[in-house]
C-alpha cells in the first residue's frame, strides 16, 4: 500500500526467550499469590494483559467476564470463573467503573502493572488476547512459550504465528459470544487443553531468541549485498 516494492522489504518478528519463559519456570511461583487475589484451588481463571487502551480490547474483556457471570461455564454448572486484569494506560478509570457498573468486582480483579509477568501467568488456565490489531504482541509469545491456552482475536498482526485449533483458538475481533463459546471449550475439554500446550511451546521454539538473532543477520547480509550490488551497478553505468 504503500509502494515499497516487496523485494525492499525484511519481516523480522518479536522473540521470545523459551529458556526463561519455559513451562517449568511457573512451578517456581509460590501459588499462595492465588490467595491474594481471592482466587481458589478449583477456580478457572482467565488473564488479560496489555495496555488499557481500545484497539487492545480491554472493554471487550470487561463484556466477556460479564457474559460469564450470567450464564457460568457451559457444562459445568457451580464452578466459578475468575478474571484477572494486569497493565495500565490512560483507559484504567474507565475500565474500573464499567467493572463496577457491570457489578464484576466479585470475579473481575484488576492487578495493575505487574513486573514479573511470570508470576502473573502462573496463575492462569487461559489468556485471552482480544486486541483489534498488533504489532506483533508479546504476551501472544510469551503464552505460547509457557503452554498456556491461548483465546485470540483475529485481528490484523495477530494471525502470522499461531495456528487455528493448533495452538491458539481464533475468535472475529469484537465477538463476545464467539469468546464465551472458546473459554467455555478450553475450561471443558483437557484433551484440547494440553494440545493447545504442547502445540504452543513448540510453536514458540521458531521465535526464540537464536532465531531472531539469525534473521537479523540475514537482514543484514540481504543489505549489505543489495548495497554492494548498486555500486556495482553504479559503475558500470559512469
Amino acid at each position: 500500500r504503500a509502494g515499497i516494492p516487496a523485494w525492499k522489504i525484511e519481516v523480522v518478528y518479536n522473540f521470545v526467550d523459551t529458556e526463561k519463559f519455559a513451562r517449568v519456570e511457573l512451578s517456581n511461583y509460590n501459588h499462595l499469590e492465588k490467595n491474594t487475589w481471592g482466587i481458589k484451588p478449583d477456580d478457572f481463571v482467565v488473564g488479560f494483559a496489555g495496555r488499557l487502551v481500545e484497539r487492545k480490547g480491554w472493554r471487550e474483556f470487561v463484556k466477556i467476564a460479564k457474559r460469564f457471570k450470567s450464564e457460568g461455564i457451559a457444562g459445568q454448572p457451580g464452578r466459578r470463573i475468575k478474571f484477572l486484569m494486569a497493565g495500565i494506560g490512560p483507559d484504567a478509570e474507565n475500565m474500573k467503573k464499567l467493572i463496577n457498573n457491570y457489578s464484576l468486582n466479585d470475579s473481575v480483579t484488576y492487578v495493575g502493572y505487574i513486573t514479573n509477568m511470570k508470576s502473573f501467568y502462573a496463575l492462569l488456565n487461559c489468556l485471552v488476547i482480544p486486541s483489534y490489531w498488533e504489532g506483533h504482541p508479546i504476551t501472544q509469545l510469551e503464552s505460547l512459550a509457557l503452554g498456556i491456552p491461548l483465546v485470540c482475536s483475529n485481528g490484523p498482526g495477530l494471525t502470522e504465528v499461531a495456528t487455528d485449533n493448533s495452538d491458539v483458538l481464533y475468535v472475529e475481533s469484537g465477538e463476545i459470544e464467539m469468546f464465551y463459546d472458546k473459554i467455555c471449550l478450553v475450561a471443558s475439554d483437557s484433551e484440547l487443553r494440553d494440545k493447545l500446550s504442547s502445540m504452543g511451546i513448540a510453536t514458540a521454539r521458531s521465535f526464540n531468541l537464536p532465531v531472531f538473532t539469525a534473521s537479523l543477520n540475514q537482514v543484514h547480509q540481504h543489505s549489505s549485498l543489495i548495497k554492494r550490488f548498486r555500486r556495482k551497478t553504479i559503475d558500470i553505468v559512469t
